[in-house]
């Protein structure tokens, strides 16, 4: 019998957060796009193929130069403008680090040739046979949105999340199925419940169960935003008994009642 033998000079373990979960992928041309606000709850990555668009800050105009990657934060208060066509790709997206990100500023990255091929495979793809290969489109949007996010300054992350028990629990949450309760997320942190509460709030700023929720909301958010699903359908697909008791913890969250804030992004991207 043989028997596997591993030596080690040096031995040193990294703690790593939850991935990028993708709530949108989307390639389009734009003829118009003017808005006065796009914050919303979750990260934002842009490419665009040609110049003639741009973001408006509370204080500057920012081009968006042609083959460069433009990663804005959640919760960021920004503007759009155009003078299309343009072509325009777009990702949404979330990280268990989003309770603690800092809206407001914008992070600019020069794609490598790698990603630029892959920025062009998810155009082709959005052509003709995307949708038949949804795991090699996962891939290579995970690495783009990875790509930018590592090309962020290392002190923009200083004080988020760093401890690995807190972010396996994040991930957990973020998977779509039946809700892990505390008890479920403690032992997969390997904490005492009590532990694990007290450290899960420190690290998000929410107990689990507010983090849950929001979380729900903010998914539910995004298909409100994208206009395709009745409110009762949003509801049902977030896992709430009915429409009032969604309208209400949404109102509360979100500040808006599910209706508002559909017709408020209704007339946001039509105008």
């Amino acid at each position: 019998m043989t028997h596997a033998l591993s030596v080690y000079e040096r031995y040193g373990e990294i703690a790593v957060a939850s991935a990028p979960q993708i709530l949108a992928c989307t390639y389009c041309v734009l003829l118009k796009w003017e808005h006065d606000d796009l914050s919303a709850p979750y990260w934002r990555w842009y490419w665009n193929d040609r110049p003639g668009a741009w973001l408006l800050l509370p204080n500057e105009r920012v081009l968006i130069e042609p083959g460069r990657v433009i990663l804005i934060p959640p919760h960021t208060v920004f503007g759009t403008g155009c003078a299309g066509p343009v072509g325009h790709f777009y990702v949404h997206f979330a990280l268990g680090l989003d309770r603690a990100a800092t809206p407001g500023r914008i992070f600019q990255h020069a794609p490598t040739p790698t990603e630029r091929g892959f920025i062009r495979r998810l155009t082709t793809m959005t052509e003709g046979a995307g949708a038949a290969r949804p795991l090699e489109a996962t891939f290579l949007v995970q690495t783009l949105v990875n790509a930018a996010l590592a090309a962020i300054p290392a002190d923009y992350w200083d004080g988020r999340l760093t401890d690995a028990r807190i972010a396996q629990a994040l991930e957990l949450l973020g998977r779509d199925g039946p809700e892990a309760d505390n008890a479920a997320l403690a032992r997969t942190a390997g904490m005492n419940p009590n532990a694990f509460i007290r450290k899960f709030v420190q690290a998000t700023g929410h107990t689990p169960h507010q983090y849950r929720l929001r979380l729900r909301v903010e998914r539910a958010a995004t298909r409100l935003r994208e206009d395709r699903w009745s409110i009762d359908e949003i509801a049902t697909a977030a896992g709430f008994c009915d429409r009032f008791h969604f309208s209400r913890v949404f109102k509360r969250v979100m500040g808006a009642s599910p209706g508002r804030y559909r017709s408020a992004a209704r007339v946001a991207r039509e105008g």
